[in-house]
């Protein structure tokens, strides 16, 4: 499990009817990255499909979803949704692409032209859906895909794309009704130690009904939802109010600069900070098609699932956030809409460091670094205490063991039930 508990300023920056899409995946010709064999960190085996090889990709050839990913981060950036809006786009694209592949991947004749296809079909719906005003640039950018392709392979493109398109549909069908957009009725809890908005004006709080969304793999947003935190005014909470106060008073530039880099307030955002990290891990073991869409997908909507649970606890508990608490302290970054306990840098970093890390055991130790990096970060900012980083991470690793191991039951792409 990853922990800040024990970390200090040592910290270095480290670069409705059931819907199934698709039925439980094959098991042959699999590809098992742990070569250098599962610690007892691993969280279950870590088993990923081959392309057929009439579809193996070629040399200096990039994957079609590394190109997609990269096109959802540009529109991110240029759309500018808010954090958990990014991610649930991203994690609603990329299964759409994991299960439009795995369905073509098993039908006849599989060439590379129709995986590029089943690429674009199933992320155009999702980014119209979710970027409406940029639907003439999305369908150009499908036919751009096409047009890169010979004249002769074309067709087999454009077949597949059908197929990855009505998976699409599916899953906008899904998105829908999973309730991200449920308006809030409901009023901010008042008292000693309640978070309020320190927005000004003051503003409602943002997304309260977060842990009400229809997650992934949990069975509801409050299925790990953490203890409380420690009472306000405590000896337990002054003392870790008091580190944050430090950390304002004594903050460094290097401190500084971590909390800058986490903020990510521009361009694909974290979403796009975690998804470029895959990318990169996914090009250097020369991932096929199959596994990368698996990894990406799996990552993201397992990174949706702790938002989700993060977001129950924190209207759970409506933690006042540091700054609330001591108006001394002066934040060096934005301060969310919402209540401070527990973290959701943690929650999501803990997570797609864990799911990476399950992948790409070489690269572990390193992406626990980073997901550690990211949680106390927030510390360093002046956002967020000790304890709402390590519930946080806490969070992600039940989370992420709980996804690995549907992931492992061929569930991935089987839509699972409210």
């Amino acid at each position: 499990m990853f922990t800040i508990s024990s970390i200090g300023q040592q910290h270095a920056v480290a670069r409705r009817p059931r819907l199934r899409v698709v039925r439980a995946l094959a098991v042959s010709a699999v590809l098992v990255l742990a070569a250098a064999r599962c610690s007892s960190d691993d969280l279950t085996s870590p088993v990923l499909h081959e392309d057929p090889p009439s579809a193996s990709v070629g040399v200096g050839e990039t994957l079609a979803a590394v190109r997609w990913n990269g096109f959802t981060q540009t529109l991110i950036g240029t759309n500018r949704p808010s954090q958990n809006a990014a991610w649930r786009i991203m994690a609603y694209v990329t299964l759409s692409q994991h299960a439009s592949v795995e369905i073509v991947a098993r039908g006849r004749d599989v060439t590379r032209a129709r995986m590029r296809g089943a690429v674009a079909g199933g992320s155009a719906p999702v980014l119209i859906y979710a970027f409406p005003a940029d639907s003439t640039l999305i369908e150009s950018h499908v036919r751009a895909e096409e047009a890169m392709l010979p004249e002769a392979q074309r067709e087999a493109f454009r077949k597949a794309e059908t197929v990855g398109r009505a998976i699409a549909a599916r899953l906008v069908v899904r998105a829908r009704d999973d309730g991200f957009n449920t308006p809030w009725t409901g009023t901010v809890p008042v008292g000693p130690g309640k978070w309020s908005s320190l927005a000004v004006p003051p503003t409602p709080p943002f997304l309260p009904l977060g842990g009400l969304i229809r997650p992934f793999f949990l069975e509801s947003g409050s299925q790990f939802r953490p203890g409380a935190p420690p009472e306000f005014d405590s000896p337990e909470f002054r003392a870790s109010l008091g580190e944050v106060r430090r950390f304002w008073e004594t903050r460094t530039p290097q401190q500084d600069s971590i909390a800058k880099y986490w903020a990510v307030p521009t361009g694909g955002l974290i979403v796009g900070n975690w998804n470029t990290t895959a990318v990169e891990l996914i090009t250097r073991a020369r991932l096929g098609e199959r596994a990368a869409t698996h990894v990406l997908a799996l990552m993201n909507t397992a990174g949706q699932d702790a938002l989700i649970a993060c977001h129950d606890a924190k209207y759970t508990f409506w933690l006042i956030r540091p700054s609330g608490a001591d108006t001394a302290i002066r934040t060096s970054v934005g301060v969310p809409n919402h209540p401070s306990y527990p973290s959701n840098h943690a929650c999501i970093s803990g997570t797609s460091a864990a799911i990476l890390g399950n992948y790409f055991p070489e690269d572990r130790e390193r992406l626990k670094v980073r997901a550690n990096e990211a949680s106390i970060s927030r510390l360093y900012g002046g956002l967020h205490y000790r304890f709402d980083a390590d519930a946080g991470l806490r969070i992600a690793a039940k989370v992420s063991r709980l996804a690995l191991e549907a992931a492992h039951r061929g569930r991935l792409t089987e839509m699972v039930e409210p």
